[in-house]
């Protein structure tokens, strides 16, 4: 449904000219400020590029998330509806479970959907996979809903067995297999290891997985130095400390953080985020960096950038990741 018929919607549109470059330009300035659910994977800017080289997970987030918004405007009334209408198929067969009314409301929109294109673009655009929709009822209703079977994590593999090097022998099986429960398991043997390493060892260590060297080394410090309190963590808006930071102990599940090289905020955030902490801590006696020589509470200005955190099983993304 995603990789097949989503993509090929939009091949079509863009062919006929109903999608012009104009409208991905508008469409990806519109992208980047939506605020998306954390299952959604980001689209980056895949969308002012013309989708190029798609997975389905990423086709997925187009149909149920993207298109229903940035779509508006930009595509004529009629195939709008008709997108729609897939579109609303889409997310009742993309739920982890699906009731009888909502499995029969998705067949009759998959039905008028289909009958809709062959009006619209004719009967060759029609092709065998269209016809397979009309029978996931019956796929559903004999074997659960396609959440417990599709191949999205697949998939994912996929991209990254591809990537593994192979002597090109007989036996490449036992290589591939060696190499990803390699990277499967290695931050969790770093991070229980951190605590009794050495640290003229560290280095060796950290070069010995390298896939993962960056996150970890970031975090180092922080996993090694602090002892996670959950208490502590959730009374800290209350408790008044003598030195301002905002750096207290996350929870182990945040770490390993991929934090960027540090910077200097831009001055007008940093302008906001000095009145923030003199309202939030109720103390007046905050002053700006270039007044550190006079006073020992001041807010720094230095910062160190990362995508996402994981906050007790919420995940927070940055707005400018991709």
């Amino acid at each position: 449904m995603y990789l097949g018929t989503a993509k090929r919607i939009m091949e079509k549109w863009r062919s006929s000219g109903l999608i012009t470059d104009a409208h991905l330009a508008k469409m990806q300035l519109d992208a980047d400020k939506l605020v998306l659910p954390e299952d959604c994977t980001p689209l980056g800017t895949k969308i002012g590029h013309d989708f190029p080289f798609m997975k389905a997970d990423k086709w997925k987030s187009w149909c149920l998330v993207y298109s229903p918004v940035l779509l508006r405007g930009c595509l004529p009334e009629a195939h709008l509806g008709n997108w729609t209408t897939f579109v609303n198929a889409c997310q009742y067969l993309s739920m982890p479970s699906i009731s009888m009314a909502h499995l029969d409301e998705a067949h009759q929109s998959l039905e008028a959907f289909c009958r809709e294109c062959e009006k619209l673009y004719k009967a060759p655009f029609l092709l065998p996979n269209m016809h397979l929709h009309l029978h996931l009822q019956e796929t559903v209703l004999n074997f659960c809903p396609v959440y417990g079977y599709w191949l999205f994590s697949f998939e994912r593999c996929n991209g990254i067995l591809k990537n593994y090097a192979t002597n090109r022998k007989d036996g490449f099986e036992g290589t591939y297999m060696k190499k990803y429960l390699e990277e499967a398991y290695q931050g969790d043997l770093i991070h229980q290891t951190l605590p009794i390493i050495r640290p003229e060892h560290l280095a060796i260590i950290l070069e010995l997985t390298a896939s993962t060297a960056n996150s970890i080394a970031t975090s180092t410090s922080t996993a090694t130095s602090i002892q996670f309190d959950i208490n502590a963590f959730l009374d800290s808006p209350e408790i008044n400390f003598d030195i301002i930071k905002g750096n207290e102990p996350l929870p182990p599940s945040t770490l390993p953080l991929a934090l960027k090289g540090e910077i200097s905020m831009d001055e007008s955030k940093y302008e906001h985020l000095l009145e923030y902490y003199c309202e939030t801590y109720d103390d007046q006696t905050l002053v700006h960096y270039r007044q550190a020589g006079h006073s020992d509470n001041f807010v720094n200005n230095r910062i160190q950038k990362f995508e996402s955190i994981d906050l007790l099983g919420q995940i927070y993304k940055s707005k400018t990741k991709n």
